[in-house]
C-alpha cells in the first residue's frame, strides 16, 4: 500500500460513511492508484446524482477532497468539502420535512 493510500485513509468519514462512499469493486478502494480511485468516485457520483441520493452524493464529494488533499490541491478539496457539506445538510432538511410530515 503506497503512502498516499494510507494518507487517505485518515480521512475516510466516521458516520458511517465509508461505505456508502466506497464503490462496489473487487479491489479494496485504497488498494488503487489515486486516478482510479477519483474515476470510481465520479462514477459513483453520477450514479448517485440520477438515483438522488443526497448522503452518498455527499460521501463521494468527501471522498473526492480527501484524495485533492493529498495531492495538495487545498482550494479545490476545500470546494469539495463544501458541496459535500451543503448536500448533507440538503439531505437532513429532507429528513427532518419528512419526519414533520408523519
Amino acid at each position: 500500500m503506497s503512502s498516499r493510500s494510507s494518507q487517505i485513509d485518515m480521512f475516510v468519514p466516521q458516520l458511517a460513511l465509508e461505505s456508502v462512499a466506497e464503490p462496489r469493486t473487487q479491489v479494496p478502494l485504497a488498494e488503487l492508484s489515486l486516478r482510479q480511485q477519483e474515476l470510481l468516485l465520479r462514477r459513483q457520483l453520477a450514479k448517485s446524482r440520477r438515483r438522488g441520493d443526497l448522503v452518498e452524493q455527499a460521501a463521494c464529494y468527501l471522498r473526492l477532497g480527501d484524495i485533492q488533499l493529498t495531492r495538495g490541491d487545498t482550494e479545490l478539496a476545500g470546494d469539495l468539502y463544501r458541496q459535500a457539506l451543503k448536500l448533507s445538510q440538503s439531505a437532513h432538511d429532507q429528513r427532518q420535512a419528512a419526519a414533520r410530515s408523519k
